[in-house]
Protein backbone atom coordinates (compact mmCIF):
# COMPACT_ATOMS: atom_id res chain seq x y z
CA UNK A 1 0.00 0.00 0.00
CA UNK A 2 1.28 3.29 -1.05
CA UNK A 3 -0.46 6.30 0.90
CA UNK A 4 -0.54 9.65 2.15
CA UNK A 5 -1.52 11.09 5.32
CA UNK A 6 -2.99 14.25 6.25
CA UNK A 7 -4.58 16.51 9.33
CA UNK A 8 -7.02 18.40 9.53
CA UNK A 9 -8.80 21.12 12.18
CA UNK A 10 -11.91 21.06 13.08
CA UNK A 11 -13.12 24.02 14.89
CA UNK A 12 -15.93 22.65 17.52
CA UNK A 13 -17.08 25.39 19.41
CA UNK A 14 -15.75 25.86 22.45
CA UNK A 15 -12.81 23.06 21.58
CA UNK A 16 -10.81 22.16 18.41
CA UNK A 17 -10.83 18.87 17.57
CA UNK A 18 -7.81 17.26 14.85
CA UNK A 19 -8.60 14.50 12.33
CA UNK A 20 -5.73 12.05 11.46
CA UNK A 21 -6.31 10.21 7.88
CA UNK A 22 -4.61 7.91 5.89
CA UNK A 23 -5.43 7.94 2.95
CA UNK A 24 -4.36 4.81 0.11
CA UNK A 25 -3.96 6.51 -2.96
CA UNK A 26 -4.73 3.63 -5.48
CA UNK A 27 -8.26 2.90 -4.20
CA UNK A 28 -8.64 6.82 -2.48
CA UNK A 29 -9.76 5.14 -0.07
CA UNK A 30 -9.26 6.39 4.23
CA UNK A 31 -7.79 3.08 5.59
CA UNK A 32 -7.21 5.02 8.74
CA UNK A 33 -8.06 7.47 10.80
CA UNK A 34 -8.31 8.97 14.43
CA UNK A 35 -8.97 12.43 15.88
CA UNK A 36 -7.90 14.23 18.90
CA UNK A 37 -7.49 17.77 20.95
CA UNK A 38 -3.69 18.58 19.69
CA UNK A 39 -2.40 18.04 16.60
CA UNK A 40 1.10 16.16 17.48
CA UNK A 41 2.92 13.88 15.27
CA UNK A 42 1.89 11.36 17.24
CA UNK A 43 -1.98 11.89 15.88
CA UNK A 44 -0.94 10.89 12.03
CA UNK A 45 1.64 8.20 13.70
CA UNK A 46 -1.73 6.45 15.73
CA UNK A 47 -4.03 6.75 12.36
CA UNK A 48 -1.17 4.92 10.63
CA UNK A 49 -1.19 2.10 13.28
CA UNK A 50 -4.68 1.87 13.53
CA UNK A 51 -4.69 1.25 9.76
CA UNK A 52 -1.81 -1.54 10.05
CA UNK A 53 -3.69 -2.89 12.93
CA UNK A 54 -6.63 -3.57 11.17
CA UNK A 55 -4.81 -4.93 8.25
CA UNK A 56 -3.61 -7.23 10.50
CA UNK A 57 -6.45 -8.18 12.16
CA UNK A 58 -7.65 -9.02 9.07
CA UNK A 59 -4.64 -10.86 7.95
CA UNK A 60 -3.71 -9.63 5.12
CA UNK A 61 -0.10 -9.52 4.45
CA UNK A 62 1.66 -5.77 5.21
CA UNK A 63 5.20 -6.66 3.05
CA UNK A 64 5.49 -6.27 -0.44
Amino acid sequence: MEGVARAVRAPLHPLVLYLATVIDIASRRVVGWVTAEHLRTDLVADALNEHLLSVQEAGVATTG
